[in-house]
């Protein structure tokens, strides 16, 4: 008890969660970036949902591990992972071209290796690989279109092996706030005269949960922010099992296994299964979430032994898994983008 006591008041202290810069109006004015990013620079230690969502990735990465943060803005959560927790393997993208600039200058500046291009988040051209742990805040529940379904799905495939997602969200609490559906700096306005909100996207605890677990994640930790704007950061992780079987069947710890290879096999692969296999696997393929999404399904009609096969041209390494269904041996040939 008093342990978490602690870390609650940690995740909430707001003075070391300040970043060094100098002449951050200049710098904004140069870039021709949004004044808001001297806003998000100089207020950052109020901003909480910021903090802890800092303090989490610094929890659970090594500072030699590879954190990745979309949307990320000026940089200013990459310069104090830096800064004060001594990360040297940074990585940021963000769609705005003057943002970049931005954050450019200021890694320079900082003398902070910092490795940001520019990419829509959403559906990004270029995601890294073998990341650690994704930081993911402020930005993703102002984008007209988005879901948490979906940055998951498109992000899922660049974290190692129990990677984690530490991200906020605006909480479902805010539905029940008058004129939520407004944009909150309009509120003294008319009615007529109002924006509508910029927090598009609003999800509860239970809503998270189902998300996490239908796209191949699990909520490891979590925190609400009461607020006029109630938020909400959790940290999720990438799980490589699957629970589409119910227990107790025969099938369980086949259906996991497969459900790990098949997050493991690069999209848009074809594969192929032979007669005596199709029907079982395709009715554990209906109950995986992402078989439509990371799959394309082939029944040649071929009697190879080698039911389950993945193939991508030049890849780089390859790895043999063999799963057992009484007499059937199945082997499934996975390709480039295994997490080790």
């Amino acid at each position: 008890m008093e342990s978490r006591f602690f870390s609650y008041l940690r995740d909430r202290w707001p003075f070391s969660h300040a970043v060094q810069v100098r002449n951050i109006e200049r710098l904004v004015h140069l870039c021709e970036a949004e004044p808001w990013h001297i806003y998000a620079i100089k207020s950052r230690i109020w901003r909480r949902h910021v903090c802890i969502a800092c303090n989490w990735v610094a929890d659970c990465t090594r500072p030699d591990e590879c954190v990745f943060e979309p949307g990320c803005g000026s940089g200013a959560n990459l310069l104090w992972l830096a800064q004060k927790k001594g990360f040297s393997n940074l990585r940021g993208s963000d769609i705005s071209e003057k943002a970049v600039r931005l954050c450019k200058m200021l890694a320079a500046q900082s003398g902070v290796p910092i490795t940001i291009i520019q990419d829509d988040s959403l559906s990004p051209a270029h995601l890294p690989s073998n990341v650690d742990t994704i930081l993911s805040v402020n930005w993703l529940y102002h984008q007209p279109g988005a879901s948490m379904a979906g940055f998951l799905d498109t992000h899922r495939d660049c974290l190692k092996k129990n990677g984690k997602i530490v991200c906020d969200i605006i909480d479902a609490a805010y539905n029940t706030c008058a004129d939520n559906q407004y944009h909150s700096d309009d509120l003294k306005l008319p009615p007529s005269k109002r924006r509508t909100t910029r927090y598009l996207i609003r999800y509860s605890l239970g809503d998270m949960k189902q998300i996490a677990k239908n796209n191949g994640f699990r909520v490891l930790r979590h925190t609400r922010l009461h607020a006029s704007i109630p938020r909400a950061v959790y940290m999720l992780e990438r799980v490589w099992n699957c629970r589409a079987c119910p227990k107790g069947t025969r099938d369980t710890k086949l259906c996991s296994n497969l459900s790990l290879c098949l997050a493991m096999v690069p999209r848009n692969t074809v594969l192929n299964f032979c007669p005596m296999s199709s029907r079982w696997f395709l009715r554990i393929l209906g109950r995986h979430n992402d078989s439509s999404r990371d799959a394309k399904l082939a029944m040649p009609g071929t009697t190879s032994c080698s039911c389950f096969r993945a193939k991508k041209k030049h890849a780089k390494r390859v790895a043999l898994c063999v799963f057992f269904l009484g007499p059937l041996s199945y082997a499934a040939i996975l390709s480039d983008a295994l997490r080790s």
